[in-house]
Protein backbone atom coordinates (compact mmCIF):
# COMPACT_ATOMS: atom_id res chain seq x y z
CA UNK A 1 0.00 0.00 0.00
CA UNK A 2 2.83 2.34 0.86
CA UNK A 3 4.42 1.65 -2.52
CA UNK A 4 1.21 2.59 -4.31
CA UNK A 5 0.95 5.79 -2.29
CA UNK A 6 4.53 6.73 -3.11
CA UNK A 7 3.97 5.97 -6.78
CA UNK A 8 0.79 8.07 -6.81
CA UNK A 9 2.58 10.95 -5.12
CA UNK A 10 5.41 10.74 -7.65
CA UNK A 11 2.94 10.83 -10.57
CA UNK A 12 1.13 13.84 -9.08
CA UNK A 13 4.43 15.74 -8.71
CA UNK A 14 5.50 14.76 -12.23
CA UNK A 15 2.20 15.88 -13.77
CA UNK A 16 2.30 19.15 -11.83
CA UNK A 17 5.88 19.77 -12.93
CA UNK A 18 5.02 19.10 -16.58
CA UNK A 19 1.98 21.37 -16.40
CA UNK A 20 4.10 24.13 -14.87
CA UNK A 21 6.72 23.73 -17.60
CA UNK A 22 4.07 24.03 -20.30
CA UNK A 23 2.84 27.29 -18.78
CA UNK A 24 6.40 28.58 -18.57
CA UNK A 25 7.05 27.59 -22.17
CA UNK A 26 4.34 29.96 -23.47
CA UNK A 27 6.93 32.62 -24.09
CA UNK A 28 9.17 34.15 -26.70
CA UNK A 29 12.58 35.72 -26.04
CA UNK A 30 13.35 38.57 -28.44
CA UNK A 31 16.68 40.36 -28.72
CA UNK A 32 16.29 43.64 -30.61
CA UNK A 33 18.35 46.70 -31.49
CA UNK A 34 18.01 49.52 -28.95
CA UNK A 35 16.50 51.85 -31.54
CA UNK A 36 13.47 49.55 -31.87
CA UNK A 37 12.72 49.47 -28.13
CA UNK A 38 9.57 51.60 -28.03
CA UNK A 39 7.99 50.15 -31.16
CA UNK A 40 8.75 46.51 -30.39
CA UNK A 41 7.61 46.92 -26.78
CA UNK A 42 4.27 48.29 -27.97
CA UNK A 43 3.86 45.48 -30.49
CA UNK A 44 4.68 42.92 -27.79
CA UNK A 45 1.96 44.35 -25.53
CA UNK A 46 -0.64 44.00 -28.27
CA UNK A 47 0.47 40.46 -29.06
CA UNK A 48 0.47 39.40 -25.40
CA UNK A 49 -3.02 40.78 -24.88
CA UNK A 50 -4.38 38.90 -27.89
CA UNK A 51 -2.58 35.59 -27.41
CA UNK A 52 -1.67 35.35 -23.70
CA UNK A 53 1.87 34.45 -24.82
CA UNK A 54 4.60 36.26 -22.91
CA UNK A 55 7.12 38.19 -25.00
CA UNK A 56 10.38 38.72 -23.13
CA UNK A 57 12.45 41.57 -24.58
CA UNK A 58 16.11 42.53 -24.36
CA UNK A 59 17.37 45.72 -26.05
CA UNK A 60 20.96 46.79 -26.66
CA UNK A 61 23.28 47.54 -29.57
CA UNK A 62 23.13 44.89 -32.28
CA UNK A 63 26.78 44.03 -31.73
CA UNK A 64 26.27 43.46 -28.00
CA UNK A 65 23.24 41.26 -28.61
CA UNK A 66 25.01 39.28 -31.34
CA UNK A 67 27.90 38.54 -28.99
CA UNK A 68 25.48 37.38 -26.30
CA UNK A 69 23.79 35.07 -28.80
CA UNK A 70 27.17 33.78 -29.92
CA UNK A 71 27.95 32.96 -26.29
CA UNK A 72 24.83 30.85 -25.94
CA UNK A 73 21.94 33.16 -25.02
CA UNK A 74 18.73 31.13 -25.69
CA UNK A 75 17.17 33.65 -28.08
CA UNK A 76 14.12 32.92 -30.21
CA UNK A 77 14.11 36.03 -32.45
CA UNK A 78 16.83 38.57 -33.24
CA UNK A 79 16.14 42.00 -34.78
CA UNK A 80 19.39 43.64 -35.81
CA UNK A 81 19.95 47.25 -36.88
CA UNK A 82 22.09 46.10 -39.80
CA UNK A 83 22.54 42.91 -41.84
CA UNK A 84 26.20 42.44 -40.89
CA UNK A 85 25.59 41.28 -37.31
CA UNK A 86 22.98 38.79 -38.43
CA UNK A 87 25.33 37.59 -41.18
CA UNK A 88 28.02 37.19 -38.54
CA UNK A 89 25.82 34.91 -36.46
CA UNK A 90 24.77 32.87 -39.45
CA UNK A 91 28.40 32.21 -40.30
CA UNK A 92 29.60 31.60 -36.76
CA UNK A 93 26.61 29.67 -35.42
CA UNK A 94 25.45 28.09 -38.70
CA UNK A 95 21.76 28.75 -38.12
CA UNK A 96 20.80 26.71 -41.14
CA UNK A 97 17.12 26.68 -40.23
CA UNK A 98 16.84 30.40 -39.51
CA UNK A 99 14.08 32.29 -41.25
CA UNK A 100 15.08 35.82 -42.15
CA UNK A 101 13.39 38.93 -43.55
CA UNK A 102 14.24 42.60 -44.05
CA UNK A 103 11.81 44.02 -41.49
CA UNK A 104 12.49 47.77 -41.22
CA UNK A 105 14.36 50.76 -42.55
CA UNK A 106 15.46 54.02 -40.93
CA UNK A 107 17.19 57.35 -41.58
CA UNK A 108 20.00 59.28 -39.89
CA UNK A 109 19.62 62.78 -38.49
CA UNK A 110 21.79 65.31 -36.68
CA UNK A 111 20.36 66.53 -33.38
CA UNK A 112 21.03 69.27 -30.85
CA UNK A 113 19.50 70.22 -27.48
CA UNK A 114 16.09 71.86 -27.86
CA UNK A 115 17.42 75.29 -26.87
CA UNK A 116 20.40 75.17 -29.27
CA UNK A 117 20.70 77.80 -31.99
CA UNK A 118 22.67 75.50 -34.33
CA UNK A 119 21.15 74.87 -37.75
CA UNK A 120 22.95 73.00 -40.49
CA UNK A 121 22.39 73.29 -44.22
CA UNK A 122 23.77 69.96 -45.37
CA UNK A 123 24.53 71.21 -48.85
CA UNK A 124 26.39 74.38 -47.89
CA UNK A 125 28.59 73.40 -44.95
CA UNK A 126 32.23 73.09 -45.92
CA UNK A 127 33.40 71.77 -42.55
CA UNK A 128 30.75 70.50 -40.18
CA UNK A 129 33.12 70.51 -37.20
CA UNK A 130 33.31 74.31 -37.35
CA UNK A 131 29.56 74.79 -36.83
CA UNK A 132 29.84 74.00 -33.11
CA UNK A 133 32.54 73.88 -30.44
CA UNK A 134 31.66 71.00 -28.12
CA UNK A 135 31.42 67.22 -28.27
CA UNK A 136 29.67 65.15 -30.92
CA UNK A 137 27.80 62.00 -29.82
CA UNK A 138 27.15 58.98 -32.02
CA UNK A 139 27.20 55.21 -31.90
CA UNK A 140 30.68 53.71 -31.85
CA UNK A 141 31.64 53.49 -35.53
CA UNK A 142 33.66 50.32 -34.97
CA UNK A 143 30.62 48.15 -34.24
CA UNK A 144 27.35 50.06 -33.66
CA UNK A 145 25.28 50.08 -36.89
CA UNK A 146 24.24 53.75 -36.64
CA UNK A 147 27.88 54.66 -36.04
CA UNK A 148 29.00 52.61 -39.04
CA UNK A 149 26.42 54.26 -41.30
CA UNK A 150 27.24 57.66 -39.80
CA UNK A 151 30.96 57.32 -40.40
CA UNK A 152 30.30 56.36 -44.02
CA UNK A 153 28.18 59.47 -44.53
CA UNK A 154 30.48 61.86 -42.68
CA UNK A 155 33.51 60.48 -44.54
CA UNK A 156 31.76 60.97 -47.89
CA UNK A 157 30.99 64.55 -46.87
CA UNK A 158 34.64 65.14 -45.97
CA UNK A 159 33.75 65.89 -42.36
CA UNK A 160 34.93 62.78 -40.54
CA UNK A 161 38.63 63.59 -40.03
CA UNK A 162 38.05 66.75 -38.00
CA UNK A 163 34.83 65.62 -36.38
CA UNK A 164 36.18 62.28 -35.13
CA UNK A 165 38.55 64.11 -32.79
CA UNK A 166 35.58 65.35 -30.77
CA UNK A 167 33.35 62.33 -31.06
CA UNK A 168 31.91 60.65 -27.97
CA UNK A 169 31.38 56.99 -28.83
CA UNK A 170 28.14 55.56 -27.44
CA UNK A 171 27.16 51.91 -27.06
CA UNK A 172 23.94 52.56 -29.01
CA UNK A 173 21.90 55.45 -30.42
CA UNK A 174 19.71 55.78 -27.33
CA UNK A 175 22.80 56.52 -25.26
CA UNK A 176 23.99 59.03 -27.87
CA UNK A 177 20.56 60.65 -27.64
CA UNK A 178 20.90 60.86 -23.84
CA UNK A 179 24.27 62.61 -24.13
CA UNK A 180 22.66 65.35 -26.23
CA UNK A 181 19.58 65.57 -23.99
CA UNK A 182 21.80 66.17 -20.97
CA UNK A 183 23.96 68.73 -22.76
CA UNK A 184 27.01 66.50 -22.46
CA UNK A 185 27.35 66.73 -26.23
CA UNK A 186 26.45 69.78 -28.32
CA UNK A 187 25.37 67.69 -31.31
CA UNK A 188 24.70 64.07 -32.07
CA UNK A 189 23.90 61.63 -34.82
CA UNK A 190 21.01 59.22 -34.25
CA UNK A 191 18.16 57.56 -36.12
CA UNK A 192 15.08 59.62 -36.96
CA UNK A 193 13.08 57.21 -34.82
CA UNK A 194 15.11 58.13 -31.73
CA UNK A 195 14.13 61.79 -31.99
CA UNK A 196 10.42 60.95 -31.84
CA UNK A 197 10.72 59.67 -28.28
CA UNK A 198 12.39 62.80 -26.89
CA UNK A 199 11.08 66.32 -26.28
CA UNK A 200 14.52 67.59 -25.26
CA UNK A 201 16.25 67.50 -28.65
CA UNK A 202 15.57 68.76 -32.15
CA UNK A 203 16.68 67.83 -35.64
CA UNK A 204 19.22 70.30 -37.05
CA UNK A 205 20.20 68.35 -40.17
CA UNK A 206 19.23 65.25 -42.13
CA UNK A 207 21.81 62.88 -43.59
CA UNK A 208 21.13 62.05 -47.26
CA UNK A 209 20.57 58.31 -47.66
CA UNK A 210 22.81 58.33 -50.74
CA UNK A 211 25.86 58.91 -48.53
CA UNK A 212 25.78 55.56 -46.76
CA UNK A 213 24.68 51.97 -47.26
CA UNK A 214 20.93 51.36 -46.99
CA UNK A 215 19.76 51.13 -43.38
CA UNK A 216 18.08 47.75 -43.09
CA UNK A 217 16.87 46.00 -39.96
CA UNK A 218 16.78 42.27 -40.67
CA UNK A 219 14.92 39.92 -38.35
CA UNK A 220 15.39 36.18 -38.00
CA UNK A 221 14.03 33.24 -36.05
CA UNK A 222 16.94 31.61 -34.27
CA UNK A 223 14.82 28.95 -32.61
CA UNK A 224 12.37 27.64 -35.23
CA UNK A 225 11.36 24.85 -32.88
CA UNK A 226 9.41 27.35 -30.76
CA UNK A 227 5.95 27.64 -32.31
CA UNK A 228 5.23 30.84 -30.37
CA UNK A 229 8.39 32.37 -31.84
CA UNK A 230 7.21 31.53 -35.34
CA UNK A 231 3.83 33.10 -34.62
CA UNK A 232 5.25 36.30 -33.11
CA UNK A 233 7.67 36.54 -36.03
CA UNK A 234 4.67 36.43 -38.36
CA UNK A 235 2.87 39.00 -36.21
CA UNK A 236 5.74 41.46 -36.73
CA UNK A 237 4.68 41.59 -40.40
CA UNK A 238 0.94 42.03 -39.94
CA UNK A 239 -0.97 45.26 -40.54
CA UNK A 240 -1.22 45.82 -36.80
CA UNK A 241 2.54 45.69 -36.25
CA UNK A 242 3.35 47.67 -39.38
CA UNK A 243 1.03 50.46 -38.24
CA UNK A 244 2.88 50.66 -34.92
CA UNK A 245 6.27 50.67 -36.65
CA UNK A 246 5.09 53.57 -38.85
CA UNK A 247 3.88 55.51 -35.81
CA UNK A 248 7.37 55.26 -34.36
CA UNK A 249 8.94 56.55 -37.60
CA UNK A 250 10.32 53.39 -39.22
CA UNK A 251 10.44 52.82 -42.94
CA UNK A 252 9.18 49.43 -44.06
CA UNK A 253 10.26 47.27 -46.98
CA UNK A 254 7.34 45.68 -48.78
CA UNK A 255 8.95 42.26 -48.67
CA UNK A 256 7.66 39.90 -46.05
CA UNK A 257 4.31 41.64 -45.56
CA UNK A 258 1.57 39.37 -44.20
CA UNK A 259 -2.06 40.30 -44.67
CA UNK A 260 -3.19 38.73 -41.41
CA UNK A 261 -4.76 39.90 -38.19
CA UNK A 262 -4.91 37.95 -34.95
Amino acid sequence: MKKYLLLSLFLVVLIAKNSYSKVEDRSVLVFAAASTANAVSEIAKVYEKQTKVRVKLSFASSSTLAKQIENGAPVDIFISANPEWLDYLKIEQNFARSKRIDLLGNKLVLIAPKESSVSINMGNVADFSETFSGQFAMGDSSHVPAGIYGKQALTNMGWWRNLSRRTVNALDTRIALTYVERGEADLGLVYQTDVLISDRVKVVGRIPASLHEPIIYPAAILNPGNGFARDFFAFLRTRTARKIFREFGFDQPETGFINREL
